[in-house]
């Protein structure tokens, strides 16, 4: 016996599939089924930069932790998160009979982070006390802002340049060696 379908049961079955087939394409949100990209809360920022000059050889050191607290900001474009990082840089130049001078200091900030979508992040440290500029920017300057990509869940890599203390320790001016240099993060288990 054929079965007869009422206009009604015919407008609920293709309403039913609207709502799936909709359904569907929000989930996917345009980028294949995934989320939308995200920043880790916890992380390692990791960096070297080295060079060598006739006969001195630049070293230059990042070691960061960050802890990002929450998204303070989101848009279709972009999240922003507060936090705070900490940890030590630093930068040495020697000479073949291991003279010269290594500066290393502590560090700490509070920072705003930025993802982009779908990729692009940056770390800003904020609320720093106001200090001296230079032109071309110092060391201190170089790592106040880190801009990289985001390749993989809570893998992010970037680019900073090891810039001069602009300062003379016992006649060993930092005033002119840089290093180009690459930093990365490494998520943090809980």
């Amino acid at each position: 016996m054929k079965q007869i379908i009422s206009p009604t049961q015919v407008i609920v079955r293709i309403s039913a599939l609207l709502v799936a087939v909709f359904g569907l394409l929000v989930g996917c949100n345009g980028s294949g089924g995934d989320a939308d990209p995200q920043l880790p809360e916890l992380f390692f920022l990791d960096g070297s930069a080295s060079l060598q000059s006739g006969t001195l050889t630049l070293d230059c050191h990042i070691n960061f932790i960050v802890e990002l607290a929450g998204e303070t900001l989101r848009t279709d474009t972009f999240v922003e998160y507060v936090g705070t990082m900490g940890g030590d840089a630093g930068r040495q130049v020697l000479a073949p009979d291991g003279s010269g001078f290594a500066l290393n200091g502590d560090a700490f900030s509070e920072v705003r982070a930025r993802l982009t979508f779908p990729n692009q992040v940056s770390i800003d440290a904020i609320n720093l006390p106001p200090g001296p500029t230079h032109v071309p920017p110092s060391f201190f300057e170089e790592i106040i802002r880190f801009e990289g990509v985001l390749s993989a869940p809570g893998l992010i890599s970037g680019e900073w340049l090891c810039a001069p203390f602009f300062t003379d320790l016992g006649g060993f001016a930092d005033e002119t060696l840089f290093a180009d240099g690459v930093w990365f993060t490494e998520v943090i288990s809980n």
